[in-house]
């Protein structure tokens, strides 16, 4: 038998239901916070059951089981954020390329992206993407992991910098 109990089995498939539901909330733009309060009541209950398996009460295969359900939950969730995040990056490259071009032969950056043929409220909703034409002008997004984090292009050295706020 896998399991001492059937309320070992239910317990699994509570936690199992819990990590689905907690995985698409940390799927969200900068649900990822989720996981690290999950993380955080995970080892204090992780502490707790292997005291437990000490004393007789639980097998050590139920909490590596339950481990392993998380685990798979926060590293799917942290995938979907890594291709979300690469994606978004590839697509503000794009904007920041067709920046420097339009410097290049006009002497200026564009005021606005619309003059680069851009919807900048459709690049807003799609890649939380900002420009401003300020001296030196910004172009940046919001991360997808962290809230009150941006990846902000520096036009000086053509490279992302991630910065928090």
């Amino acid at each position: 038998m896998l399991f001492a109990s059937n309320s070992e089995t239910k317990s699994l498939f509570i936690t199992t239901l819990c990590c689905i539901f907690i995985s698409s909330l940390a799927a969200m733009d900068y649900g990822l916070l989720w996981f690290f309060w999950v993380g955080f009541f995970l080892f204090i209950w992780t502490l707790v059951r292997i005291i437990q398996c000490f004393t007789g009460k639980l097998k050590l295969r139920y909490i590596a089981h339950i481990l392993l359900i998380w685990g798979v939950g926060f590293a799917i969730t942290y995938g979907i954020h890594h291709v979300r995040s690469t994606e978004r990056q590839k697509q503000a490259t794009i904007v920041a390329i067709k920046i420097l071009q339009f410097q290049q032969s006009h002497k200026r950056y564009p005021t606005t992206l619309e003059e680069l043929d851009l919807d900048s409220n459709q690049l807003k909703k799609q890649i939380s993407l900002h420009y401003s034409a300020k001296n030196p002008p910004k172009l940046f997004y919001l991360d997808t992991k962290m809230p009150y984090s941006v990846f902000e292009y520096d036009f000086a050295t053509q490279q992302w910098r991630l910065r928090y706020s």
